[in-house]
């Protein structure tokens, strides 16, 4: 357990110093964790047997932030495309790229394309609404939803597990999870953002409207879990513990950010309506 506090509270600081550069720097910060996630998820995959194509995982991951850059701050030119056109044309091509790659090389087939493309989907696209957010105005302050919304709900699910938990919610997927721990961490994740939009308003003069932070505060706590889910269901399909070992306590900096991956989208969706 001592492990498992420092490496997040060593997580939480790290993010933090993100906070207090400029918003062009958190480009840097999203692409090393997004290539972090890509490569876990890629070295799974090998160890399962299958093939995937890193190179061009990897490729995608750089342009993709890039094209995240360039929309917003127009370095290359404008296409015309809207933002949201933009990447979804960026995903589709790449699923051409390693769908036209499988074909012609030897040592992959559409298998290792197709679980390849999902990783990449998985492990980069959904995070780059994390940038998106960023960009909104206080965005830093609203990207602070996404992540207390996760590390809140994981954090009061494992400790509330850890000491009230009896009830499996999800043994098929994950034995050491349980129903009391769900519970905590639904409300731990609602007086956590209860909270920090208190002290937004106090300490930065604005809040969100009112529906929208009503939204976020009854749905991240679920919407995190679900996300926690999913990664467990993964790896316990491809037959491993963690997607890494990179912080102690914790795994790959994809079991750390699992939540968080589900979060951003639904949060920035939520911010623009």
């Amino acid at each position: 357990m001592k492990k498992r506090v420092l490496a997040g509270l060593t997580v939480i600081l790290i993010v933090l110093l993100a906070f207090v550069l400029p918003v062009q720097y958190f480009y840097i910060l999203f692409f090393i964790l997004a290539l972090l996630c890509c490569h876990e998820y890629m070295n799974m995959l090998e160890t399962s047997g299958i093939r995937p194509l890193r190179i061009i995982g990897y490729i995608w991951t750089g342009m993709f932030t890039m094209l995240l850059f360039n929309i917003k701050y127009g370095i290359v030119g404008t296409t015309g495309l809207s933002g949201g056109y933009e990447v979804m044309l960026a995903a589709t091509l790449l699923l051409m790229t390693l769908a036209t790659a499988s074909v012609f090389s030897r040592n992959h087939d559409l298998k290792s394309a197709v679980h390849t493309f999902f990783g990449c989907i998985y492990t980069v696209f959904l995070l780059g609404f994390a940038v998106l957010i960023i960009e909104l105005p206080m965005g830093k302050w609203l990207l602070g939803y996404v992540i207390l919304g996760g590390v809140a709900t994981d954090t009061f699910s494992y400790f509330t597990g850890y000491f009230f938990g009896k009830k499996k919610i999800v043994p098929s997927i994950s034995p050491a999870k349980t129903v009391e721990g769900s519970i905590g961490g639904y409300i731990g994740s609602v007086l956590v953002i209860l909270v920090y939009t208190l002290i937004m308003k106090a300490m930065a003069g604005w809040i969100p409207p009112i529906p929208a932070v009503l939204f976020i505060m009854l749905v991240s706590g679920a919407a995190a879990q679900v996300g926690d889910w999913v990664a467990s269901y993964i790896k316990r399909h491809f037959g491993i513990k963690d997607f890494g070992r990179l912080i102690p306590g914790h795994g790959g900096m994809l079991d750390r950010i699992d939540s968080i991956i589900f979060l951003a989208p639904l949060i920035y969706l939520v911010l623009i309506i």
